[in-house]
């Protein structure tokens, strides 16, 4: 039988279901799917304005659902009748008629960071509303989700634009499609979508009915994942803004209503209650914990790896660091003691994750507890390379919110109060807070493990040689008592071993089984198993689909045990494959780069051909611009909530982890790049040099068209290797360039720019000046390509020239390069009597003498960039098509 707690939970995560039914319906008074019960249902909202309709109708279409749905409910034991059952603890959110349903009602309005009091009626909406876009006077069905990054601010600049020009998003099931993904304006004459909501209610029907019932957690764990699959599109909120999604709102409030009855049932005094059953937090309570767990050392641990062995390594080990974070939060999670639920994790990607918890004794004593006990493993396994660091901060909502405001201008007010802080705070500065005090840790991280006798005595009686009998592992290079053999006399660590099979395991996978089988990730943590098919007497409890356009529940379902069903997005979840009649081989180094063996297990393996002459392996590591200003300072403080911010998180997710296979998986990219890593905001790539380059110009591209935004931007750098050379060393390389696109400052129209940048060949170039250097790159190989008589319009000796002139003239601030460049070529041109080899020379002359560095026209760096791409790709020129 469901606790209350339970039913709260739920209530919560389905209070606005209403509002997707009753947009796929008709109205008050015509309505199809809306019965008479649940029309006469009393006491919900009041009557208002000369229709004599309702307040927030949304909420009798939640009761009909769950009316619809009741067998599925009883099933898992949850008491749908009474004060405090279900029907009414979901439905009376906005008029509550006892204390519990007050708990929830304060949850919804903290979760949107409004004011929900002022009433929004049919009468009074266009008062609020200012808007270039005709909506009508039913704008909740026809409003789109609005992108979150519309209204980001930026440089300290609040966006002030139009409803027309926000970029918004199709109402369509969660995909990876670039269409969705990348979505589209609003017209000026808003479209009715009661039509395609209905499409997809009944898709959402169907697939509700296939959830598990063995279990109220099996149920409502598939059931977030099923109201993500079908809610991420749909705007909460159609009054005041629409960019908040409806998911991540059931969601927030779910966590925080579980939170409230957690922190009053451990402090009755905590929640005082009016007349009207709505509810206020005392003095001195601070009801809510926002933690932040980081797990540091990622990259490192990555990229620290010798080059025997890594292209198998690699995959391995970037898969299961990134299986870890989730592992650990599945652990807090499913704590006997704590007793969360999914809706608690508000946040994880790019190695760390927010925790929405109750700021109990109870729970905060066991966090520290398990902190230390996950510390302590993970000094046992490596030693100190990987670490974890926690951060928190206890909060509240002050007792009056006053965000919601009609008349202009708006002054924004601080809103909560965050304990051990002096004064209002924003909700950006919580977020701060927290991540600043688990970064705090990074300089005591061996804090705990000096506590531990063991563990002190093995830090300081030598971490760093176990001295003996030891042998080195072929990847990592660390001392091991102990290795695997993997023949061709390569010995690695237990450790790596696991890793390089699930590397192989990640060729061909569709399916990862967290339940006490497959791989380890931690002693005492959730084993993952990777496999192609489900069996249903693997007993799991979550089966995730890491890339699939195609999240069907119905097709996943089974009757059998408590397994539960989910997705998750994996950057990286296809590799680049040789194919050997129905054996799929992942290419390693010198294969992505271009160099394709023959029998390539045999040690005398021969090469048969080449991708082309220059082959080379290109390391790309990029992420997103000022990120951490972005939550902090993104919001405009009127504007912050819960909500917001798990909007704007599940979005850069949805790109980084999810999207980015869509680019990869275009046939110029599938053979040639393998995306190692890629969540939060962060991407490491490995591929073939040109390939790399290209996939890196497509990502800046594409991440601007998704947010809509030119100035939220994405900087990267790339490194161009030997496969032989050792990828480790190649990473840090890459890393030092994406650190010098980050330094990166211009002008631009008298404008100073930062960043949104690229380093290429050890050039910093603007991604504004992509396009233009792409063109010269373009034009320089066509006049590098040989004729029928062997002939080239210009020889690659003069880019060699423009090379001595970057080198030894402009990089010196001597200017007579420029007139020695261009006085050598007018005689070039002046002495030929090949016409077509004038025309190109005048050409060059002319960007030389009158483009490059006039009124920040073309900058010498970025034209030497041109070059020395077309300089490699010429010496490609002889490329075979596989």
């Amino acid at each position: 039988m469901a606790q209350t707690r339970d039913i709260i939970h739920l209530a919560a995560l389905l209070h606005d279901i209403g509002k997707f039914y009753q947009r796929a319906d008709g109205f008050w008074n015509s309505n199809e799917f809306l019965k008479t019960d649940a029309k006469n249902l009393e006491g919900v909202a009041s009557v208002v304005g000369q229709y004599g309709t309702p307040s927030h109708q949304h909420v009798y279409w939640t009761f009909q659902f769950l009316q619809n749905e009741a067998e599925s409910f009883d099933k898992i034991g949850v008491n749908l009748d009474g004060e405090n059952g279900l029907y009414n603890m979901a439905t009376f959110h906005h008029k509550p008629n006892s204390f519990l349903q007050g708990i929830i009602t304060l949850a919804d309005n903290w979760s949107s960071g409004l004011d929900r009091e002022k009433v929004i009626t049919p009468e009074n909406e266009k008062e609020i509303i200012q808007s270039d876009v005709k909506w009508g006077r039913f704008q909740y069905k026809r409003m789109p989700l609005s992108k979150i990054f519309n209204r980001l601010v930026v440089n300290k600049i609040v966006p002030d634009i139009n409803d027309s020009e926000q970029d918004t998003f199709d109402l369509e099931q969660l995909s990876l499609t670039r269409k969705l993904i990348l979505g589209k304006k609003i017209n000026l004459e808003a479209v009715d979508l009661t039509g395609t909501y209905k499409e997809l209610w009944k898709a959402f029907e169907i697939e509700f009915k296939q959830l598990p019932l063995d279990s109220y957690k099996s149920f409502t764990d598939s059931l977030t994942y099923l109201l993500k699959k079908y809610t991420w599109c749909i705007p909460a909120d159609t009054s005041t803004l629409f960019d908040n999604s409806l998911y991540e709102h059931l969601k927030v409030t779910a966590s925080i209503a579980q939170c409230l009855y957690d922190y009053w049932e451990e402090n009755n005094d905590s929640l005082k209650e009016n007349n009207r059953h709505r509810l206020t937090v005392a003095a001195n309570h601070f009801p809510l914990r926002l933690w932040c767990v980081d797990l540091s050392g990622i990259q490192k641990f990555i990229y620290d790896i010798a080059s025997k062995s890594a292209a198998k390594s690699l995959k391995g080990r970037s898969f299961y660091i990134q299986m870890l974070l989730d592992g650990i939060a599945d652990s807090l999670i499913n704590d006997g003691k704590i007793k969360a639920t999914l809706s608690n994790l508000i946040y994880s990607s790019g190695g760390k994750f927010f925790l929405l918890l109750p700021n109990t004794v109870t729970i905060n004593e066991r966090m520290k507890e398990l902190e230390s006990e996950i510390k302590n493993k993970l000094w046992k396994e490596y030693k100190g390379s990987i670490f974890i660091c926690f951060g928190s901060a206890a909060w509240k909502y002050k007792p009056e919110m006053n965000k919601f405001q009609k008349k202009e201008p708006y002054e924004p007010k601080p809103d909560i109060e965050i304990d051990g802080e002096n004064g209002l705070k924003f909700l950006g500065d919580l977020w701060k807070i927290v991540t600043d005090k688990a970064s705090e840790q990074k300089k005591q991280k061996f804090k705990e493990i000096f506590l531990i006798e063991d563990s002190f005595d093995e830090f300081f009686g030598g971490k760093f040689e176990t001295g003996g009998d030891t042998q080195l592992c072929a990847v990592t290079g660390e001392e091991h008592e102990s290795l695997v053999n993997l023949g061709n006399n390569t010995k690695v660590s237990k450790q790596v071993k696991k890793q390089i099979d699930i590397g192989e395991d990640l060729k061909s996978f569709k399916f990862l089984i967290k339940s006490n089988k497959g791989y380890e990730l931690l002693k005492g943590l959730r084993n993952v198993a990777i496999v192609e098919e489900l069996d249903s007497r693997q007993n799991s409890h979550f089966n995730f689909v890491p890339d699939n356009t195609d999240l069907s529940f119905q097709k996943n379902a089974m009757a059998e045990s408590n397994n539960s069903f989910g997705f998750q997005w994996y950057g990286g979840s296809e590799q680049a494959l040789l194919t050997n009649g129905k054996i799929k081989i992942a290419k390693n180094f010198e294969e992505l780069s271009g160099i394709l063996r023959q029998d390539r297990d045999k040690n005398n393996s021969k090469v048969i051909f080449q991708q082309g002459n220059f082959n080379r392996l290109a390391i790309l590591r990029m992420d997103v611009d000022f990120l951490g200003k972005l939550f902090t300072h993104g919001f405009d403080k009127s504007q912050a909530s819960f909500s917001a911010y798990a909007t704007l998180s599940a979005s850069l997710d949805w790109f980084f982890s999810g999207y980015l296979n869509t680019i990869r998986r275009q046939e110029k990219y599938k053979d040639w790049v393998n995306i190692i890593y890629s969540g939060g905001d962060d991407v490491f790539a490995v591929g073939r040099w040109d390939s790399i380059i290209d996939f890196a110009n497509e990502t800046q591209k594409d991440f601007k068209a998704f947010t809509g935004r030119n100035d939220i931007t994405i900087s990267g750098g790339i490194s161009i290797i030997n496969p032989k050379f050792p990828i480790g060393k190649a990473a840090l390389m890459a890393g030092d360039a994406e650190g010098k696109a980050k330094d990166f400052k211009r002008k631009i129209d008298g404008i100073k720019i930062e960043k949104n940048a690229l380093n290429l060949f050890d050039v910093t170039i603007g991604w504004e000046e992509f396009p233009k250097i792409e063109t010269w790159k373009n034009k320089l190989v066509g006049w590098l390509n040989k004729d029928e008589n062997g002939k080239s319009i210009i020889s690659s000796g003069l880019l060699h020239k423009f090379f001595e002139y970057y080198e030894f003239g402009y990089l010196k601030n001597d200017i007579s390069w420029k007139w020695n460049a261009a006085y050598s070529i007018a005689r070039q041109a002046k002495d030929t009597k090949n016409e077509t080899k004038k025309v190109a020379l005048n050409e060059l002359k002319n960007l030389i003498f009158t483009e490059i560095d006039q009124k920040e026209n073309f900058r010498f760096e970025a034209f030497i960039v041109a070059c020395r791409w077309a300089e490699l790709e010429n010496k490609d020129k002889s490329k075979i098509d596989k």
